[in-house]
This record gives structure tokens, sequence and C-alpha cells, in this order.
């Protein structure tokens, strides 16, 4: 009785610590995904290609050991990656190792608050010849490869500040290809080649 008492323990403490090493690996694919890497080229950092949209990694803890994938179309049909972390850590009392896998399903970021791949808490001068573009990594016409091309940049760039005073949006000789918002939401519109109000922000400028 108590030796299977003692078992029954031992096993619910391999398996809860096997939750843990499991978790440790959707953090690091998690970690992969929000790197700045396209899924495009995932297989990066030490992660490698399965084939079929999968791309894997194994990293060892001590005496335990994750593998987890970062599975993309066509391995699966959402439209967001999908990460499946397996944990293997050993048994109790000289048993076979436990194992236990967790799959998460990912999502794109919803940012709150000003939107902008450019957002400051004061002015924005441009000065300097500065041009500030967007592209689309999912859009073969708008990136080559998943990756930045500015032969094919589009003109949904965003740039924002949380400053109230006049002026703090300064573009000067600058280029913004897009919209550029203050507190109130003002905004400018710059289509391809145009420049997006030469000198200081002013409300409704074009």
């Amino acid at each position: 009785m108590l030796q299977t008492q003692h078992l029954s323990v031992a096993r619910a403490q391999a398996w809860n610590s096997a939750m843990v090493i499991a978790e440790a690996g959707v953090e690091e694919a998690m970690a992969h995904l929000n790197s700045g890497v396209s899924t495009n080229s995932l297989a990066v950092n030490g992660w490698a290609s399965r084939g079929g949209g999968v791309y894997e990694k194994t990293n060892s803890l001590k005496d335990s050991y994750y593998v987890v994938d970062i599975k993309i179309g066509p391995a699966v049909t959402n439209r967001d990656p999908v990460i499946v972390s397996a944990a293997y850590v050993p048994g109790p009392l000289s048993k076979p190792k436990v194992s236990r896998t967790v799959q998460v399903s990912t999502k794109s970021k919803v940012l709150g608050g000003a939107p902008g791949g450019m957002v400051s808490s004061s002015m924005i001068d441009l000065n300097g010849v500065i041009s500030i573009d967007s592209f689309d990594s999912a859009n073969t016409n708008y990136s080559t490869g998943g990756r930045y091309d500015p032969a094919k940049a589009r003109d949904n760039t965003q740039l924002s500040t949380m400053s109230s005073a006049v002026g703090a949006i300064d573009i000067g000789n600058g280029t913004v290809k897009g919209y550029a918002h203050s507190t109130r939401w003002d905004r400018c519109r710059q289509w391809r080649d145009r420049r997006c109000g030469l000198g200081r922000y002013q409300k409704g400028r074009v």
C-alpha cells in the first residue's frame, strides 16, 4: 500500500514537472515567432524544417527535454502558427519517461493605444532626408521572400506621437508614405512618391 502511494505521488510530481518543461517549449516557440522572423524563413536560430510546414527544435533541461514544433500551412489550416510542445521527464522509480504534450493556437497581436510602426511620446522630427514606408511579408507583390524590398514598398505606414503640442510632428524634408497621427488623430495621407506635408505637420494638410 505504501509503495503504491509513493509511486502515485512520484508520478504526480513527474506529471507536473512535464507541464513546466512543455511550457518552456511553448515559450521558446513564442520567442522565435516574436523575434521578427518571417513565417517564410522560420528555419533559423536552431530551428529545423521538417517539411510540410513543420519547424522543430529540441532543448534539454538537465535530465528532461522538450521537442517543440511550429506548424504553419499546409501542416495546419489555421491562419496563424500552431505550437505543439512535447515534454519528456524521468519517470518515478526508474520507470520509463513521462511525456506530456501541449498545443497552442497563436493569433496576431492586437496593439492598443496609438497606432504605428513608429510611436513617440514626444516630438517627431524627420529632417535629414528620412523616408518611412511599409511592406507586407505575406504578399509577394509587396515583399521579396517575405522580406522588405524598397522597390515594392507600400504607402500604409503609421507614424504616431502621443504629444498634443503644436508641431509635434515635423516632417521637414523627410517622407512619410502613409499616415501621421497626433493624439487628436489628425491625419495626413501621402500617396506613393508625393510628400506628406512639407515643413511642420498641420491638421488636414496634404
